[in-house]
């Protein structure tokens, strides 16, 4: 009976050593959890439609219907492929407290966002109270990062087993008794998600790479300049020591003169004195 319960506590302790390592804290000011490069140990949240499911890590939508992300503060699509980056200090969409399922969002706008790599400005340009304190992720890891929650995304199919709302401002249509849109999913669609987000990685990984280069080449230029003007400071300051050197010659010979000249005075003076 004792050994009975050892174990019996064991288990419960193992129980919950890994549920709170899934646990994700809503209240949490930085970016959830730690994402390390995996890009998935963020938990995607599941809506009450099987169109969309949420991010928290970067407080967005992801549609399935056009396989890219949606912001629901910027009102406007991500370019297929692109997975924004994660952001800080940015509260939960439509009231969510991080727990449960996540509400869908209304109001949709079928635009795609220009300018989106700004999205904190675009955040601050809207006047929310509380986009001048919002971060975004930015380090060597981002670019891979990216990726790979771009194709977790890509792949993800959700727990959903109910009828989508009736979105009457988005134009969705209402599910059939048929498979779920999940599972409607065929590989060559798979496939193209997972294309858009190796190209996009790819074109980032460039951009990074020719930003660099950029760099490199601008502070060359500006070493080459600064030593372009050290050495014309050398060649002025060696200038004016000559000039003055010059300078002190000329009046060394001239009071030279001048002493010669008052000898020769004093001499003749002396003479007619004598005479």
């Amino acid at each position: 009976m004792k050994s009975s319960r050892l174990i019996k506590l064991a288990l419960v302790t193992a129980a919950a050593a890994v549920f709170s390592s899934c646990y994700y804290d809503p209240s949490y000011g930085g970016y959830g959890s730690s994402y390390g490069v995996s890009g998935v140990s963020a938990s995607f949240v599941s809506t009450s439609s099987d169109y969309w499911f949420y991010d928290p890590s970067v407080r967005c939508y992801y549609d399935r219907r056009r396989s890219c992300y949606y912001d629901p503060y910027l009102y406007g699509y991500y370019p297929r492929g692109y997975t924004p980056r994660p952001i800080s200090n940015c509260p939960h969409p439509y009231g969510y407290s991080g727990r449960g399922r996540a509400p869908v969002p209304n109001g949709v706008n079928g635009r795609t966002l220009t300018n989106h790599q700004n999205r904190v400005a675009q955040l601050q340009a809207r006047n929310y109270k509380w986009a001048q304190q919002v971060q975004v992720r930015n380090d060597a890891n981002l670019a891979r990062w990216q990726h790979n929650r771009a194709t977790a995304a890509a792949n993800y199919q959700g727990h959903q087993n109910t009828q989508p709302r009736n979105q009457g401002s988005q134009n969705q249509p209402q599910r059939s008794n048929g498979p779920r849109y999940g599972d409607q999913r065929t590989q060559a669609q798979k496939n193209l998600d997972r294309r858009a987000a190796q190209n996009h990685y790819k074109r980032e990984a460039i951009i990074a790479d020719v930003r660099a280069k950029s760099q490199a080449s601008v502070e060359a230029v500006r070493a080459r300049n600064a030593e372009i003007r050290a050495k014309a400071a050398q060649n002025q300051a060696a200038l004016r020591q000559r000039a003055a050197d010059n300078q002190a010659q000329r009046a060394s010979k001239v009071r030279a003169a001048q002493e010669a000249q008052q000898q020769r005075l004093q001499q003749s003076r002396n003479r007619r004195s004598v005479n």
